[in-house]
């Protein structure tokens, strides 16, 4: 289904490339309504091109996909991504306890490696 949402994300704005302006200044107004008419383009095209295989495979269409991300990519982008960033870079410097919220300073020097080891999980067959 991936394959089918990025080559007709591709073709859409191969087409439609041509037709704006790229180094062009905007209002913030402006930028604004681009920002959510692409959104809105994005998410209509991928919807529109895994549609097909989502109905065939899982027997479901999908009401509010659009919807849903017309909220949640702006909060994804704005919100989360930025926070994400900065717990990744605090967890480099050994500092990843400060966006959890304890307040001890016991807590900072666990004797803990400063870059945990993420595939603690997995074991090895």
């Amino acid at each position: 289904m991936s394959f089918a949402a990025v080559v007709a994300l591709i073709a859409t704005y191969e087409t439609i490339r041509d037709r704006y302006p790229r180094f062009v200044r905007h209002s913030v107004r402006r930028r604004i309504g681009v920002y959510l008419s692409g959104t809105l383009l994005t998410s209509f095209v991928a919807g529109l091109a895994t549609a097909p295989y989502a109905a065939f495979h899982f027997d479901r269409f999908v009401d509010y996909g659009l919807a849903a991300n017309l909220v949640a990519l702006p909060i994804m982008a704005l919100w989360i991504t930025p926070w994400a960033v900065a717990a990744f870079v605090l967890m480099i410097a050994g500092l990843n306890r400060i966006l959890s919220g304890s307040n001890s300073g016991d807590q900072l020097d666990s004797g803990s490696p400063p870059v945990s080891i993420c595939a603690s999980g997995v074991r090895s067959f």
